[in-house]
């Protein structure tokens, strides 16, 4: 649009220059017209004329009757010199306007998004783009004295496909890796003070510190995180702390009979009874197992036993996941997907109060 209407003012000043050269060789001096000689209005032909003739010679504006050939002559040579710039100036201005008619399909946006751009630009990005392209036309027009329009207007591309890719670059961040669990028996890992509030808040029972840590001494491989998840899992079995025999089964009805779940762990089945009494050197645990249940030291010491010997080692092999510990505890009716959202909350809760971290995956 803009070359078209540099044309047209170029096409203007060519006929407007034409014009003032032809008036221009056909005007006559109006100096040379006053001071013809005529003899008729002189009344002595011979004095009156040298006297005429002298003033001709005197006058400086008669001077002008032997300048104007020169003038003309000056001015044909000006004239034709601006009307064959602006003649190719014009040419240019055409080129140009040639060479603007094709860019947008090689040079534009809509080709620059076709070259495999990625999808995610952004539409800031494109109409960027199509701001420098429109600059890059109208720079064009006037190309600079040591480079040509098709040189400039070339690089444009390039530095538009800089800036589109810069736009499509994705950030992305790992979650932060929880520090290593510092191993400790209970006692080295956790005060009297934030036992007791973390139990009382989760389960609502209190002073159960001193018994916790004369029947459970052995050192936790896991740390907090191990701590947390025995006693969310205890919490979970026992009801929170309020049961130590397995309700529906204490007549001896269930498949395991008089060996039904007693403890917080709600420990089953006579192998496993016979096992903690050999393990502990307390046989009357196998043959009075009501121990297990109305002694709090026994019963600590059973929950050491097992957890060291059937949970901690898979633990530390498969990881301190909520998933990990249902699976040596309960894995045979809660893995594949059956772990009880109760469960889960008293793990997250003592977590939470303890202040370790606890990884949430349950699957088992």
């Amino acid at each position: 649009m803009f070359a078209s209407k540099l044309l047209s003012k170029v096409r203007i000043l060519s006929w407007q220059m034409l014009i003032r050269l032809e008036k221009s060789t056909t005007q006559t001096n109006p100096h040379s017209q006053q001071a013809e000689y005529n003899p008729i209005e002189s009344k002595d032909s011979s004095s009156s004329g040298m006297k005429h003739a002298a003033a001709l010679l005197d006058d400086d504006s008669s001077s002008d009757v032997y300048k104007q050939p020169r003038l003309v002559s000056h001015q044909k040579t000006v004239c034709f010199g601006v009307l064959g710039l602006l003649i190719l100036l014009g040419v240019v201005l055409l080129a140009v306007r040639e060479k603007l008619n094709v860019s947008p399909s090689s040079s534009g946006t809509a080709g620059l998004v076709n070259d495999s751009i990625s999808p995610l630009v952004s539409t800031q990005a494109v109409s960027a783009a199509t701001r420098i392209n429109t600059a890059a036309s109208f720079s064009s027009a006037f190309p600079s004295t040591s480079t040509s329009s098709s040189s400039s207007t070339s690089t444009i591309p390039s530095t538009t496909t800089t800036l589109l890719t810069t736009t499509t670059t994705i950030t992305t961040t790992e979650s932060p890796i929880p520090p290593a669990p510092k191993s400790g028996t209970i006692a080295s890992l956790v005060s009297r003070e934030t036992f007791d509030r973390a139990v009382s808040y989760c389960t609502g029972h209190w002073g159960m510190y001193d018994s916790v840590t004369s029947g459970f001494s052995a050192p936790l491989a896991g740390g907090l995180p191990e701590l947390s998840l025995l006693l969310g899992n205890l919490a979970w079995e026992s009801g929170g702390f309020s049961h130590t025999k397995e309700q529906a089964c204490q007549d001896g009805s269930c498949a395991y009979g008089w060996y039904y779940g007693r403890g917080y762990l709600q420990l089953t089945w006579q192998a496993n009874y016979q096992a903690a009494a050999d393990f502990l050197g307390r046989p009357e645990i196998a043959s009075n197992p009501d121990l297990v249940s109305n002694d709090e030291y026994t019963n600590w010491q059973v929950v050491e036993w097992y957890w060291m010997q059937k949970v901690s080692p898979v633990l530390q092999a498969d990881g301190f996941t909520i998933g990990a510990s249902v699976k040596a505890i309960n894995g045979g009716i809660e893995c594949g997907g059956n772990v009880w959202g109760g469960r889960i909350n008293f793990i997250q809760c003592f977590a939470n109060q303890l202040g370790s971290y606890v990884d949430s995956n349950s699957w088992c």
